[in-house]
């Protein structure tokens, strides 16, 4: 009896402890801001901060006359609104945006999807830390296509990844790289059977870069797909996985301290 006793004291006494550190580590709301483009409507898709803790976000606006752009906020750390950003391309086509990255030194890239004579292409944007736009590149594979992410390497450069449709219905991996200036280094492109799919990148610190999304297996069965390409662009390799007969696919890829994925 006197054992159990102390075991529930002892129970008690790791309880409480637990509950102080909780109650201890419960978040303070530091500032909330609200921010409207005067559009029909805005609504904001990501967040990301740059080495002095500069808050960006990426935002997607809607009119009557540009139809849907591109909106871009950076804010202190203390809330204080530094800047804004619209880009509505020169002919007043739709810009629906996807992703981006921001620099240490507060660059900022952008990509979206954006439609040019019936097609979808891939734009890309470049933002410098002051919110100035330094250049705006559409790749147009000639087919319709859709960026769905984007990354920055050590050196500066912008990786975009893109999945380009065919007319037969089937799709391929796109991997687009950027320079600083705004120039194309080189551009790759993927497809196990007759569709490959990229839903994510990330750049390793060799400046290798992954990707992850699906590829058709078969007629009936998708299975996670993994690429792997130098800093260079040559294919290193790629690892497909799946499970019968439902098969599966990978949103999102991650790379640890050593460099497994």
């Amino acid at each position: 009896m006197k054992e159990r006793t102390q075991n529930v004291i002892l129970l008690l006494f790791f309880a409480i402890c637990s509950l102080q550190i909780a109650y201890s580590q419960q978040p303070t709301q530091e500032w909330v801001r609200r921010y409207s483009f005067d559009t029909n409507d805005t609504r904001g898709l990501n967040l990301k901060t740059d080495a002095s803790k500069n808050l960006y976000v990426l935002s997607r606006t809607t009119t009557d006359s540009t139809f849907t752009d591109v909106g871009l906020l950076k804010y202190d750390p203390a809330g204080n609104l530094l800047w804004t950003a619209y880009y509505n391309s020169p002919s007043n086509r739709s810009e629906l945006p996807v992703a981006f990255d921001v620099s240490p030194a507060g660059d900022v890239y952008i990509t979206a999807r954006s439609n040019f004579n019936f097609n979808d292409v891939i734009l890309t944007l470049k933002y410098n830390s002051n919110g100035v736009l330094q250049w705006a590149r559409n790749f147009n594979p000639g087919v319709s296509s859709g960026p769905t992410d984007l990354s920055i390497d050590r050196d500066g450069n912008v990786v975009v990844g893109a999945n380009v449709a065919l007319g037969n219905g089937n799709v391929y991996a796109l991997v687009v790289k950027y320079n600083e200036a705004g120039d194309t280094i080189w551009t790759r492109q993927f497809n196990v059977y007759s569709t490959s799919n990229i839903s994510d990148i990330v750049i390793g610190d060799s400046s290798n870069i992954y990707t992850t999304g699906y590829h058709k297996y078969s007629m009936t069965q998708s299975n996670f797909l993994v690429l792997k390409l130098s800093t260079s662009g040559n294919f290193q390799w790629y690892a497909s996985y799946g499970v019968f007969p439902s098969g599966g696919s990978a949103n999102s890829i991650a790379i640890d301290s050593i460099g497994f994925v």
